[in-house]
């Protein structure tokens, strides 16, 4: 499987498959946030059967889906887990990355967040505006 690290805490992919599952525990994750709708997968990537695998494994397992246009402050607050080691995944992991930023503008300077997208390999500096927007409303 490759993740991509945003924090020591917090991480992003693509998919995720059945068969990597294990690997999920085996490197420390505690949760795992799907951001991809249903509707985009197979049958064997269906959220709750990803679900199913990870909760046998004692992680948890939080269902976010994030659909076109459909973006919101509950889709962005659900991002945040309160687990040691997070994976959130989606199909490319764009995505998951975007409601990461999103949820933690104001937490994180606006700068350094857009430096860990760079990092993982997910360079998004046009959400630089809203980011700091977020911050601001996060802070009134």
């Amino acid at each position: 499987m490759n993740y991509h690290k945003l924090t020591p805490s917090f991480f992003i992919s693509s998919q995720i498959k059945i068969s990597e599952i294990d690997s999920l525990k085996e490197n420390g994750f505690t949760d795992v946030i799907c951001n991809r709708p249903a509707q985009e997968c197979s049958a064997n990537e269906d959220p709750d059967v990803i679900r199913e695998a990870v909760e046998k494994l004692g992680l948890n397992f939080f269902n976010n889906p994030l659909s076109n246009g459909q973006l919101s402050l509950d889709t962005i607050s659900c991002q945040k887990s309160g687990g040691i080691k997070t994976l959130a995944y989606c199909t490319s992991g764009t995505r998951s990355g975007i409601l990461w930023a999103f949820a933690m503008a104001g937490e994180i300077p606006t700068p350094k967040i857009l430096e860990c997208l760079v990092e993982a390999g997910f360079p998004m500096p046009h959400l630089s505006d809203q980011i700091n927007s977020l911050a601001e409303d996060k802070s009134q």
